[in-house]
C-alpha cells in the first residue's frame, strides 16, 4: 500500500497520542493537588526561609499549582488549535465521502469544553493582576554617589514587596484549590469523556485500507491533503 496512506494515519496517530498524553498528565497533577491540599499534614509544617526571588518570572515557576494551570492553558490551546484545522482541512474532505455530522457535533460540545476549561486556568493563573500590584517599584539602581543612600531604602522596599507579593500569591492558590480546582478537574473529566472517543473514532475512520477507498489513488488523496506532500 502507497506510503501516502500511511503517512497521514500514522501522522494522526502521533498527534492524537500527544494530546492524549497531555490531557492525562494535566488531570493527573492537578487531581493530587487537590488531594493534597485537602489531607491533613502528619507533622505541623516546618517554619520557611522568606523566597527572595530576582523576578516574577521565577516565582511563577516555583508554584506546583502554577505550572499544573499554564500546562493546562497551554494544552487546551493545543487541542484547540488542532480541532481548527480539523475543522478547515480535514473535516470538508471526509464530508465529501462520509457522514460526519457526529463529528462537528462534537467540536461544539468541545469548544464549549476548552472555554470553560480556559477561562477557569487564567482565573487560576492571575497573572496580569498580581503583576501588575506592585509594578511601581523599580529595579533600576541609582549610582550610590548620587543617592545618598537611597540604594539600602529601594532594596528593602523591594524586598518587602517580594514577601508580600508571595503572601498574596500563596494566599490566591489556596482560595483556587479551595473553590475552583474541583471545577477544572471536572471540566477536563467532561473534555476527556467528548475527546477520547473522538480522537479514537478519527483514528478509525483514517487507517489506510478506509481511506484508500475513498480516495482510491495517490493521487486523488494528495489532491485532498496537499499538506502530506510538504
Amino acid at each position: 500500500m502507497s506510503t501516502v496512506y500511511q503517512y497521514y494515519y500514522l501522522h494522526l496517530v502521533s498527534i492524537h497520542g500527544g494530546l492524549r498524553k497531555e490531557l492525562k498528565y494535566c488531570l493527573q497533577a492537578l487531581t493530587a493537588l487537590i488531594a493534597s491540599s485537602s489531607s491533613s499534614p502528619s507533622t505541623p509544617p516546618q517554619p520557611q526561609q522568606p523566597l527572595k526571588v530576582s523576578s516574577y518570572d521565577h516565582l511563577l515557576t516555583s508554584s506546583p499549582l502554577r505550572t499544573t494551570l499554564r500546562n493546562t492553558l497551554q494544552f487546551s490551546l493545543h487541542l484547540q488549535r488542532h480541532h481548527d484545522i480539523e475543522e478547515a482541512v480535514i473535516f470538508p474532505e471526509f464530508a465529501k465521502v462520509t457522514d460526519i455530522a457526529y463529528w462537528s457535533h462534537s467540536h461544539r460540545e468541545l469548544d464549549a469544553t476548552l472555554a470553560r476549561i480556559r477561562a477557569l486556568a487564567r482565573d487560576g493563573l492571575m497573572l496580569d493582576r498580581i503583576k501588575t500590584s506592585y509594578g511601581g517599584i523599580s529595579s533600576a539602581k541609582v549610582p550610590y554617589g548620587e543617592n545618598k543612600g537611597k540604594d539600602k531604602v529601594d532594596e528593602e522596599e523591594e524586598e518587602d514587596a517580594d514577601d508580600e507579593e508571595e503572601s498574596t500569591q500563596e494566599r490566591h492558590e489556596a482560595k483556587f484549590l479551595k473553590k475552583k480546582a474541583g471545577r477544572l478537574a471536572q471540566e477536563l473529566e467532561a473534555l476527556a469523556k467528548i475527546v477520547l472517543p473522538h480522537l479514537e473514532d478519527e483514528e478509525v475512520m483514517s487507517t489506510p485500507d478506509k481511506t484508500i477507498l475513498w480516495w482510491p489513488t495517490e493521487s486523488a488523496m494528495v489532491a485532498a491533503f496537499p499538506w502530506l506532500l510538504e
